[in-house]
């Protein structure tokens, strides 16, 4: 991954998931809220209503 981040270009890379991620984590901000700041509110309720024990 990070060859194809170099061989792009910061402005590509920068528009990465996989790099918005890692410079949210850098700050503290987990893989939870990092869902929710990029899901819609109906696709956050639904991965929420996914994520039950089954029984």
């Amino acid at each position: 991954m990070r060859q194809a981040m170099t061989a792009a270009g910061f402005a590509a890379a920068n528009s990465s998931w996989a790099f918005r991620r890692h410079a949210l984590e850098r700050r503290d901000l987990g893989y939870t809220a990092f869902m929710q700041q990029q899901l819609s509110a109906e696709d956050w309720d639904f991965l929420q209503q996914q994520d039950v024990e089954p029984a």
